[in-house]
């Protein structure tokens, strides 16, 4: 487990040793717009109807 605040380890080392990038650590997502949910619920929708 990462400990970002670790006294002992400096975070860089704590991505290296399980081979982690330490950009992958800082990495926060965010979630989807409430468009980008409608928008991939109508290409939901219109795949069920027409999946060809």
């Amino acid at each position: 487990m990462i400990e970002p605040e670790s006294p002992e380890l400096f975070l860089k080392t704590q991505a290296e040793l399980p081979g982690i990038s330490r950009s992958s650590l800082r990495y926060c997502s965010l979630p989807p717009s409430p468009e980008e949910v409608t928008i991939n619920h109508h290409i939901g929708e219109t795949h069920i109807h027409w999946p060809f």
